[in-house]
C-alpha cells in the first residue's frame, strides 16, 4: 500500500488494450507512463481518464514545440536520449538541444532522464529546471543492482541543485 501522496507509476512501451487492462486489473496504477512509439490518440485512449506522461527520444532534429502541441494533453514530457531500444541505456543526451523557451514554458512537466548520476544532475537540473528527475542506471554497480551509497549521492545531488532552482519561469 503507498501513501496517498505517492504515484503508482504505470510504465509501458506499445503496450496493447488487452496488456493494458491485465495491468489495470493487478495494480492500482495512478499515472502511466508511455515510453514507446504511441501516438497522442493511443496515449488518451489508453490512459483511460488517469493522468499520463510522454516519453520523449531525443536527436539532433527533435522538434520540441511540435511534440509538445501534439501531446498537449500529457502532464509530463520525459525526456531521454534516442538509443536502440526504449530507456535505461545510461546515455545522455546534448541538453542544448532543448530551446530556452520551450525548457522555460514547460519546465513544470519536464521529467529529465537518459545518463543522469551525482555529478551531472546539478548541471541538468541548472539548465532545465525540471519538475523531476528520473534516475535507474547512473545509481548501478551493475546493470540492475543499485547502490545505496550512489542513490544517497545523487538524492544530495538534487537537493543540493533544488537549493539553487528558481522557483518560477517567465
Amino acid at each position: 500500500q503507498l501513501p496517498a501522496s505517492t504515484d503508482a507509476v504505470g510504465l509501458v512501451v506499445n503496450p496493447t488494450p488487452n496488456q493494458m487492462e491485465a495491468i489495470r486489473a493487478n495494480a492500482a496504477i495512478t499515472l502511466w507512463q508511455f515510453h514507446g512509439d504511441e501516438t497522442p490518440e493511443q496515449c488518451r485512449r489508453l490512459a483511460g481518464g488517469l493522468p499520463w506522461i510522454k516519453a520523449a527520444r531525443i536527436g539532433q532534429s527533435f522538434n520540441f514545440p511540435e511534440f509538445s502541441l501534439q501531446y498537449g494533453d500529457a502532464v509530463g514530457f520525459l525526456l531521454d536520449a534516442l538509443v536502440d531500444g526504449y530507456g535505461g541505456s545510461g546515455t545522455a543526451f546534448n541538453w542544448n538541444l532543448i530551446p530556452n523557451t520551450w525548457a522555460n514554458v514547460n519546465a513544470h512537466r519536464v521529467v529529465l532522464s537518459g545518463g543522469l548520476n551525482s555529478h551531472n544532475v546539478g548541471e541538468a537540473i541548472a539548465r532545465l529546471h525540471p519538475c523531476a528527475v528520473d534516475i535507474s542506471s547512473g545509481v548501478e554497480i551493475r546493470k540492475g543492482v543499485k547502490d545505496p551509497a550512489l542513490i544517497r549521492q545523487f538524492v544530495d545531488a538534487v537537493r543540493s541543485a533544488d537549493q539553487t532552482k528558481p522557483t518560477s519561469h517567465s
